[in-house]
């Protein structure tokens, strides 16, 4: 598919396009699967937003990765290599050991993965590009309990919708930092994790930067039939069930459509399900065409959310 054709500017016109994507680890090629079916219709927001693995995405299309290289990128994918195991016990001891002598005020309890190899990842891919499309990436602070919104992109920054990170790809590495599993991220008085803590779909930001048709790409499901085989599967399901009325409020509105596009199981070690995946959400999404044009077709309803800055 060709590249989008990118606004250069924040839009002020009577209807601005929101695209917000869902967090879901590995599920970020289903992302990719949505973008060629919105391409595929014409749809081309002026907004992105993204939390988590959506984080990712929004990055790399707002930095003109469109839907055909995303789908090489899926082709390239490391897998597994970008694990970097922390040993967190074995800090947490030299912690407990050296901290008698020197207190560090910026040590962080590690989690299972460092986060260094991704973070380079990410790095790599954004070298050298711009932003050509507004966007805003969600972490959620620790000390607070409250999101954190960043964005290169000038206008965002300057209305107080998001902040400059400075590292785009550290601030990337916050979102999808599972408190547990990736070592929580430290910028300046924040101790940065996954913002699907606080935003799991990401609609807020976009009705404070003024977009008043959002398209909330929504992966968050309680599968049924469920068996509880083990102590994590009961832990997991837990915060799916807390999760759940979150993103139902995010999701709520008649500026929001949500869309629940269609995927399956994947594996860190499988590129085969990172590909169907796509696969699957682009015919999904593209069923859904008639419903997404009317939506978009609508007026817009500025009581809907806050007004612009």
């Amino acid at each position: 598919m060709n590249p989008p054709r990118l606004t250069a500017r924040v839009k002020t016109g009577p209807r601005r396009v929101g695209l917000a994507l869902c967090g879901g680890e590995l599920l970020v090629t289903v992302h990719v699967g949505v973008l060629e079916a919105l391409h595929r219709m014409g749809v081309v927001p002026d907004m992105v937003a993204g939390t988590s693995a959506g984080a990712v995405m929004a990055a790399l299309y707002a930095h003109g990765y469109g839907p055909g290289a995303c789908r090489d990128l899926i082709r390239r994918f490391p897998g597994m290599r970008l694990f970097d195991y922390a040993f967190p016990a074995t800090r947490a001891l030299w912690r407990a050991t050296a901290g008698r002598w020197c207190a560090d005020e910026d040590w962080v309890a590690p989690g299972l993965f460092a986060g260094r190899r991704l973070q380079r990842y990410l790095a790599r891919l954004l070298r050298g590009r711009a932003a050509c499309l507004p966007y805003a990436v969600v972490a959620t602070d620790l000390v607070s309990g409250t999101p954190v919104v960043f964005s290169t992109w000038i206008d965002l920054c300057r209305r107080g919708v998001a902040t400059h990170p400075g590292d785009l790809s550290r601030a990337l590495l916050a979102s999808c930092a599972i408190p547990g599993v990736v070592t929580p991220v430290r910028m300046g008085n924040w101790v940065l994790v996954d913002g699907g803590l606080r935003d799991l779909v990401p609609v807020r930001v976009l009705r404070e930067a003024g977009c008043t048709h959002i398209l909330a790409v929504n992966l968050h499901r309680l599968h049924r039939p469920w068996r509880p085989d083990s102590v994590f599967q009961v832990l997991r399901r837990s915060i799916d069930v807390m999760l759940q009325e979150s993103v139902e409020a995010d999701t709520a509105g008649s500026d929001v459509l949500a869309l629940k596009p269609a995927y399956g199981p994947v594996h860190w070690w499988s590129r085969r399900g990172l590909v169907t995946n796509a696969d699957m959400a682009r015919e999904s999404v593209w069923q859904q065409r008639h419903s997404i044009r009317a939506f978009l077709a609508r007026a817009g309803d500025d009581s809907n959310g806050p007004s612009c800055p």
